[in-house]
């Protein structure tokens, strides 16, 4: 890929071509007619095929031409419009965004690609951690408050089974962890309807638990 002093060093010598070329043009293009070469007509065109490869001869351009001849200024300056063209480096193509999705080619032309299934989870994931944050607010403060009601809840219980020598946590516990995570979320931004339903059920799963 070429580099601004690539492209510098380029125009340069281009620039040098172009003004040896005029020269070189100056004396000999005509052979001196007076209607290319006066002064107040004479418009001399840039040839920069010294930096085309050779043989090729498709882009040949007047090195004068007649001021006073619109067509001929128009034919003749399209022409080096196109020499000029065909020598610039290639453009440094845009970088992809993010979040454009891998391209395929086909028959019809470049399509975009069908998410994969992990793709697929992933955007469902971001879906629902925007919808919850709207519903039981920012994670910092949900989960502040769900380790508030723990500590709580559980503080002195593990201390004393701990000292006991025994584990932590019990089975009969979890249906309370749940019931308080539920208690946590139903204080956020947008209180659920089912709430109270969910607390029921963690009750009787408690209930189950602590049957002998």
């Amino acid at each position: 890929m070429a580099t601004i002093a690539d492209l510098e060093r380029a125009n340069d010598e281009l620039r040098a071509a172009v003004e040896g070329r005029i020269a070189a043009a100056e004396a000999a293009c005509c052979e001196g007619s007076p209607l290319c070469h006066a002064i107040d007509t004479r418009v001399p065109l840039p040839d920069p095929s010294a930096v085309i490869a050779d043989g090729d001869e498709g882009l040949d351009a007047p090195r004068c031409v007649n001021a006073t001849d619109p067509a001929a200024m128009e034919r003749a300056w399209a022409s080096v419009k196109a020499r000029y063209q065909a020598i610039q480096p290639e453009p440094e193509p845009e970088p992809e965004p993010a979040e454009r999705r891998p391209r395929v080619f086909s028959s019809a032309g470049p399509v975009e690609a069908a998410p994969t299934p992990a793709e697929s989870l992933l955007r469902t994931a971001i879906d629902t951690i925007r919808d919850r944050r709207g519903t039981y607010g920012p994670p910092q403060e949900h989960f502040r408050i769900t380790v508030g009601l723990l500590n709580a809840a559980f503080a002195d219980k593990f201390r004393r089974r701990l000292d006991a020598g025994e584990l932590p946590f019990s089975v009969d516990d979890w249906p309370i962890v749940m019931a308080l995570d539920k208690i946590a979320r139903d204080m956020g931004p947008r209180p659920s309807l089912d709430t109270p339903i969910d607390l029921a059920g963690y009750a009787a799963t408690l209930a189950e638990c602590r049957q002998p």
